[in-house]
């Protein structure tokens, strides 16, 4: 065969990969007529003739010893390199030494007296199930490269008459210097692999698959020169004969940010030392001169892995930071199993490096006292202990089946340091802990797992303030009561609790209430008790006092559960029970549930929805003949939340099986009902005209809507209508009612529906929700007064009154939207009064006041809008949260328009004070005043989608817009691209201002290429005027006033920034203006920007400090005609 590639480009490549290889001879025959470009050969073989021929191979009593590195390099006179990657299926069998260089192997067997391959210069070496066998001598591997992986061995044997050594180094790159792979060694003497890498991320040394070692000893050794992996293993690593040792060395050069710096790391890894020895050894050392780094380093890493051998050495060094050793989920077998004949050591480590000592089953009482006792040098937490009989009987003070078992864990002092060392042991707990005795057991400090305790009485406390734990444990009192108790939290996971004949207390908290978070969590676990189950929680605040997850089944007795909390500083996510989701059967014969659930605190604190004395929502389920539900909140939240599937004795009609109360909560606290409860239990409530002790809000809706139709039809007589449903709020669709006189309901929301009153209008849902989508309401010759504490929502409806109409949601946020900007707008309209819209949406995760599609008309009154809320927008989803939000097309049409907006959130690009949502156009028709202000941060957020929103302002003498915050007013790269806010002012006078403390007073976006800002046109006059303490006062990007007929200033005032900056990528179009900017330490005016016009403009610029008056810097694209200059310098 011949091959050509003459013709080509110079960076042309070829490529020649022949299965079962390109035969030796052939490839010499190609090679002499040379190549015109480079050509990669992948892999060549060779018969025995083509061996003795070309690869100097003698025959089978001689040396063999050949150099791979003569069949590089162009030939037959032309340009073309060639390279070959390595041998395939050479079989040579001598009584002689092998002695290769630069051959790497596949499907290959070589048979010797002693056998060396080593790597070519700068070269890796690969072999690949390939069998290795030194008949008498030792098998020696080795291989050196700059970049990538030295020594690569996958598949295949090795087989020694002395010793087997392999080596493998990568000075620089991310490889490794040895990478083994699903090998059998064996050796009469011992084995050695050592890796060596730079940058290693897959180990130095890399152990995979499935791999078999038999020598007198196993070394192995990875050393990582900068960072990562030492030594990794994986797979299964079995030794048949002799000792293993494992050692993995990491210079740790800069800080562990990802927490994945190891010495030696173990992940999901057989390894069995059948008949000896092992010993781990992971050190994570300082990089010459680089000193301490930071992050989570680990010397010794294992996780997921079972561990087998006679007797076991570990030991992990951390000289900066992070564990010395870590065993996490790690199984242990053979000699060592539960952690006998092991021993443990971080010496030399970092003073504040801990480890981590996690065996499956828990490690034996008896092997930790042996490990104990010698020491260690850092702080270790060990997982579980584990005891048997005999432990029981010799550590743990258990005497017999007979006697009382009595133990407090922390007599013991297993907390504490040991053998002169200074690091402390600390024990989570006891796992397979089985107990049984005719006596009483009282244990202290001792939290279980998988454990089984039977006593005439059973008694568990928590240690001091440290909280108790059992998970999928048994205990049984035959005779006596079970009692739980701990002044810090309990949890209770899987397992069953049960007495024959007393009961079953758990109380978490204890009387000073030091639990904190979840006080008491109980999941998943079955309880039985003659005389009763109480589950009792004390969160000391901000808490929850209960926690009750999954199947909770009470087979005999009564279950009774207490949770309290106290909330301070208007914490959120606070609840005395959260049972939300929990399965909770009570299924004894007349059994009775009790559930208590309160939250404490400051009645001034501000209203949350997360604030719940008990709460089961979510999909809970209630099972009992009986229960009393108790909800009670005096810190201004939720009594109880009721979205729970009741079975069909707590839902009959017929008793009262189910009593529900938020007696004692104060008075801004309301309870909800959900969708899930029964409707015909709900209906029964409200028949009774049951008393909770606080307003009720029910979901679902027209459940009452027969009786309430009955009700209008019964006075339809009557001039005015009023219907109170006491502590109840309920929500009807498709109610329609028109009456001369007045017309008020307490606690109803309307759908859909037409309420029509020739006098006042009232609702009135006190704490609650109020809904009104699509609804019309109307007061023909009086007020509409709406009122509901938890946020009013009407979509798609108008409302109308003669005089005045007020909206107001003291704790929720108030929403008035439309179809569309036509037809569908949502009209608020007032013939003679005012109109007045609140919404405090504080912790609501919403908007105050949010506007979209809307028009409001008090064409002889005043609109006053006002918002609060602490929401974030979400910049990513494009949609921002403000005080007051507009969006879509909104018109303000009175002789004294008053917008409002608050935020007190952090900064954030999508949250503020007075925020505009997408493009839009807003219309203020007489005298306007609008304020957006951000507490921590942005006071104005125009927040536009593609282009641009503009404001129209009219039939006024003056109008203010104004925003003050981190940053005054902001605009941000929403979709990164240019974007301006339109102003039209058709008469009067537009002050147009920003504030910022730490940002710009009126700002575009902070990109450099964007030219963002603000156009203005129409027949009045527009001031504008920004100030900052840091900032720039003025700072926009786009400024264009052509369209303008009325006069034009603008004004930036900073205490340290620049007055007015004009930079970057700007497009400024002004005429016939003042500009004046003032800085008290920099600049007053820098122009610097690009695409600029100024015609006919005064700059007045004043410096306090060393920075100009006036900066003015030509840019492309740069005009300025008929401009009046004054500058001002402090520093002349």
């Amino acid at each position: 065969m011949t091959f050509s590639s003459q013709g080509s480009d110079v960076n042309v490549t070829n490529t020649l990969n022949v299965n079962g290889g390109l035969g030796y001879g052939a490839f010499e025959a190609i090679r002499g007529a040379g190549i015109d470009n480079n050509t990669s050969v992948g892999v060549l073989t060779a018969s025995q003739a083509d061996m003795q021929k070309y690869l100097n191979f003698s025959g089978a009593t001689s040396d063999w010893v050949f150099d791979v590195g003569s069949l590089g390099g162009a030939t037959g006179g032309k340009a073309g390199v060639w390279s070959v990657a390595g041998f395939t299926g050479i079989n040579a069998t001598t009584t002689g030494n092998i002695s290769l260089t630069g051959m790497s192997l596949t499907d290959s067997n070589l048979t010797g007296s002693s056998v060396t391959l080593q790597g070519g210069d700068n070269a890796s070496l690969t072999l690949q199930n390939t069998t290795l066998n030194a008949t008498s001598g030792n098998v020696s591997l080795s291989a050196n490269v700059a970049d990538g992986n030295a020594l690569v061995v996958t598949g295949g044997s090795i087989t020694a008459g002395q010793d087997i050594t392999l080596n493998g180094t990568a000075t620089g790159g991310s490889g490794t210097g040895v990478s083994l792979t699903g090998m059998n060694m064996t050796a009469t003497g011992n084995i050695s692999v050592s890796g060596k890498g730079f940058d290693s991320g897959s180990g130095a040394l890399s152990v995979t698959g499935n791999n078999n070692f038999s020598a007198q000893n196993t070394v192995l050794s990875g050393e990582a020169g900068r960072n990562n992996v030492g030594t990794l293993l994986n797979g299964s690593l079995n030794v048949t004969r002799g000792n293993l040792s494992v050692t993995g060395t990491m210079n740790k050069y800069s800080a562990d940010v990802h927490n994945e710096f190891r010495g030696l790391k173990m992940n999901g890894l057989a390894l069995d030392v059948s008949d000896g020895n092992l010993t781990l050894t992971g050190n994570a050392v300082e990089y010459p001169d680089a000193g301490p780094q930071g992050g989570g380093t680990v010397g010794l890493e294992l996780s997921g892995s079972c561990l087998k051998a006679n007797h076991a050495d570990l030991s992990g060094l951390n000289v900066d930071s992070g564990s010395g050793f870590t065993l996490n989920n790690v199984t242990l077998s053979g000699g060592i199993v539960q952690g006998n004949n092991m021993t443990f050591s971080s010496q030399g480590s970092d003073v504040n490096v801990t480890n981590t000592l996690n065996v499956n089953g828990g490690l034996g009482y008896g092997a930790f006292e042996a490990i104990r006792g010698a020491g260690i040098d850092n702080n270790t937490s060990v997982g579980a202990l584990t005891a048997s009989q005999d432990d029981m009987h010799k550590y743990l003070n258990f005497s017999d089946a007979t006697s009382d078992w009595v133990f407090d864990v922390g007599s013991q002092n297993l907390n504490s340091s040991t053998g002169n060392k200074a690091g402390v042991w600390s024990v989570a707990g006891f796992t397979g802990i089985n107990a049984t005795t005719t006596g009483n057991i009282s244990l202290t400090g001792m939290s279980l797992t998988d454990s089984n305790l039977t006593g005439s009485s059973v008694t568990l406390q928590g240690e001091d303030n440290a909280s108790l734990t059992l998970q999928n444990t048994t205990l049984n009192a035959t005779s006596g009561n079970v009692s739980l108790s701990a002044n810090g939290s309990i949890s209770l996971s899987a397992g069953s609790v049960q007495t024959l004949q007393g009961s079953v207390n758990v109380l978490a908290g204890g009387v000073n209430g030091t639990g904190g978070g979840n006080a008491l969590t109980v999941s998943n676990v079955s309880f039985s008790s003659q005389n009763g189950t109480t589950l009792s929680g004390l969160s000391a605040q901000n808490g929850t006092g209960v926690k009750l997850n999954g199947a909770i089944h009470v087979t005999l007795g009564n279950l009774a559960v207490n949770g309290s909390t106290t909330r301070v500083d208007n914490g959120i996510e606070v609840r005395g029970i959260d049972a939300r989701g929990a399965n909770i059967n009570v299924s004894g014969t007349n059994a009775v549930l009790n559930m208590t659930g309160a939250v404490k605190g400051d009645t001034g604190a501000t209203l949350s929805p997360s604030v719940v004395g008990l709460d089961l929502g979510g999909n809970s389920v209630l099972n009992a003949t009986s229960a009393n539900l108790t909800g009670v909140s005096t810190a201004k939240g939720e009594g109880f939340i009721l979205n729970t599937s009741l079975s069909g004795s707590l839902k009959d009609t017929n008793g009262n099986n189910l009593i529900l109360s938020s007696q004692g909560s104060d008075d801004a606290v309301h309870n909800y009902i959900g969708n899930r409860v029964d409707d015909g239990f709900v209906k029964h409530l409200i028949d009774a005209n049951m008393s909770v002790g606080s307003k009720t809000e029910v979901q679902k809706a027209d459940i009452y809507k027969t009786e309430l139709n009955k009700f209008i039809s019964d006075n339809q007589n009557q001039n005015d209508l009023t219907k109170d449903f006491g502590e109840w709020i309920l929500s009807f669709t498709g109610i329609n009612v028109s009456k001369a006189g007045n017309i008020s309901f307490t606690g109803a929301s309307f759908s859909n529906s037409k309420l029509t009153a020739g006098g006042n209008l009232t609702l009135d849902n006190g704490p609650g929700n109020l809904s009104l989508g699509g609804s019309n309401l109307t007061a023909m010759n009086g007020y509409v007064n709406l009122t509901g504490g938890s946020g009013i929502n009407m979509a798609n409806g108008n409302i109308s009154a003669n005089t005045d109409i007020t909206i107001n949601a003291s704790n929720g946020g108030v929403t008035i939207s439309g179809k569309n900007n036509s037809s569908g707008m949502a009209c608020v309209t007032s013939s003679s009064g005012n109109i007045s819209i609140y919404g405090n949406a504080t912790e609501r995760a919403q908007s105050g006041v949010s506007l979209t599609n809307a028009h409001l008309s008090a064409e002889k009154g005043s609109i006053n809008v006002k918002g609060d809320t602490d929401a974030a927008g979400d910049p990513y989803k494009y949609t921002a949260k403000g005080g007051v939000s507009l969006s879509g097309t909104v018109n303000f049409s009175s002789t004294s328009n008053t917008v409002y907006g608050h935020n007190s959130h952090s900064l954030n690009a999508a949250t503020g004070g007075f925020v505009v949502n997408n493009d839009g156009a807003y219309t203020f028709s007489g005298n306007t005043s609008i304020n957006g202000v951000g507490e921590q941060g942005y006071g104005v957020v125009f927040y536009v989608t593609s282009s641009t929103a503009t404001f129209n302002f009219k039939s006024g003498e003056y109008y203010s817009f104004d925003g003050s915050g981190v940053v005054g007013t902001y605009m941000p790269p929403y979709a990164y691209g240019a974007k301006q806010i339109k102003f039209n002012v058709e008469e009067g006078t537009l002050n147009f201002s920003g504030k910022g403390t730490n940002g710009s007073g009126i700002s575009g976006n902070d990109y450099s290429t964007f030219n963002s800002g603000y156009l203005f046109s129409g027949n009045g006059n527009v001031n504008i005027k920004g100030s900052s303490e840091s900032g720039a006062g003025v700072d926009s990007r786009y400024l264009n006033n052509t369209g303008l007929n009325g006069c034009f200033t603008v004004t930036g005032e900073s205490q340290s920034g620049t007055g007015v900056v004009i930079v970057y990528n700007t497009d400024w179009n002004v005429q016939n203006a003042t500009i004046t900017g003032t800085s008290a330490t920099g600049t007053g005016i820098n122009i610097s920007g690009n695409k600029l016009h100024i015609t006919n403009v005064t700059l007045n610029g004043t410096s306090g400090g060393s920075g100009s008056g006036v900066q003015l810097t030509g840019g492309t694209n740069y005009s300025i005609d008929g401009v009046t200059i004054n500058g001002q310098s402090q520093a002349g």
